[in-house]
């Protein structure tokens, strides 16, 4: 619960950094790729028991794959339905990070970058040691909005957008909440 239980203070600290997915357009979007992938991926599968509405208003998966993602069949629908609702809102340029230790990252870079090709949109997949420092730095430089859940770099950038809210508000399931 310490992912998802957080002061008052704290949460209406990240509250205030959320944007509405329709203020992308235009702008320079980050995706913590794991992070987003692995989220959307527990909602399609309609996995209730580890999808938590946090106390900051952000969704996040329970599941704690940290470093031993599978790469199933889905990952390619999941990577398309996530670029898909990207594009629908017009971002200037989008970068996906990769954490270049976790599993499955070369194969997910790749597949990424052909879905960024075949959408038409203007990115790449970046594989990176120090993901959350790359997020951080660079949508400082670009003022751009970062797409994640991890506190840790909500805490330090100016905009997020959640992207795994509107995955879930057409799914079928129910989520607990945290507060």
């Amino acid at each position: 619960m310490a992912r998802c239980v957080f002061s008052d203070s704290k949460s209406v600290f990240r509250r205030n950094k959320i944007v509405d997915i329709s203020q992308i357009e235009d702008q320079f979007i980050l995706v913590d790729g794991y992070n987003v992938l692995i989220t959307v991926e527990a909602i399609f599968q309609e996995d209730s028991a580890s999808i938590i509405l946090c106390d900051d208003g952000l969704i996040r998966d329970l599941n704690a794959v940290f470093g031993k993602y599978k790469f199933n069949d889905k990952t390619k629908d999941v990577l398309t339905d996530i670029l898909s609702l990207i594009k629908k809102y017009g971002p200037s340029e989008i970068k996906f990070f990769f954490d270049r230790q976790v599993s499955f990252r070369g194969k997910l870079a790749n597949l990424t970058e052909e879905i960024i090709g075949f959408q038409g949109l203007k990115g790449e997949a970046i594989l990176s040691n120090i993901v959350d420092f790359e997020i951080i730095k660079l949508s400082r430089a670009k003022n751009g909005i970062v797409a994640t859940s991890d506190g840790v770099i909500i805490d330090k950038v100016n905009r997020i957008v959640n992207l795994s809210f509107h995955f879930l508000e057409k799914s079928k399931i129910r989520v607990k909440k945290s507060f």
